[in-house]
């Protein structure tokens, strides 16, 4: 049993999680590490991705702003908000937030990589 105060421990749990492609228990470790500790920009940006993965696009960008705002030079941020955008059709934002990732170190190889997949699980979503 994880002791309530520590938000750490919620957020390394939801990162196993995350990694796991287990989501849904991912986004309630978090829920609860951002109660205990809301400006941990890293849970909002996990937060971020599991709310992407579980469908939910929109609601996903309101963690990526809140820890660019936390952590604005956190690259993890702006990927995870490029590819909501690009999910929602919003290219012109996401290219924006693209641009940032890579000022920030991350390698075109990789952005490339991530926005097929995304693409393609969005795409079989929609097709199901």
């Amino acid at each position: 049993m994880i002791r309530p105060s520590y938000a750490s421990a919620y957020f390394n749990r939801g990162t196993a999680y995350l990694s796991l492609g287990q989501h849904q228990p991912g986004l309630q470790d978090f829920n609860e590490a951002i109660r205990l500790a809301p400006a941990n920009a890293d849970a909002h940006t996990n937060r971020g991705f599991a709310l992407l993965n579980l469908g939910f696009a929109d609601l996903s960008i309101n963690d990526y702003n809140q820890a660019i705002e936390l952590k604005p030079e956190g690259s993890e941020a702006y990927v995870g908000r490029a590819l909501a955008y690009t999910v929602l059709g919003r290219d012109v934002e996401a290219e924006e937030d693209l641009a940032r990732a890579r000022e920030l170190g991350v390698e075109q190889a990789f952005l490339d990589e991530v926005l097929e997949e995304v693409k393609n699980l969005f795409a079989e979503a929609a097709g199901s």
